[in-house]
């Protein structure tokens, strides 16, 4: 699993939002092997309520596959937040 700086969870409002960030990441490691996971936006900063926890997963592919491509995916509860976004 992601090993997150203490710094980045100074506040309740940021530690509530890496719990939901990281059983949503434990979800997806059952299904898809996750390599290397690196966290990255608003949420490094110093900005204290950054909106979402934005990742970058690389994911194990085929030894022999050249692979060239990228995915962007929101993942958001199904509420007026998840549908504001």
């Amino acid at each position: 699993m992601v090993k997150i700086p203490s710094k980045f969870l100074r506040s309740k409002y940021r530690k509530k939002m890496w719990e939901n960030a990281e059983a949503i990441l434990k979800k997806i490691e059952k299904v898809i092997p996750i390599t290397e996971a690196y966290i990255l936006g608003s949420f490094t900063t110093q900005k204290s309520r950054p909106a979402d926890v934005d990742f970058i997963l690389l994911i194990k592919t085929s030894e022999r596959e050249k692979a060239n491509w990228s995915l962007d995916l929101v993942f958001a509860p199904n509420n007026k937040y998840g549908q504001f976004i």
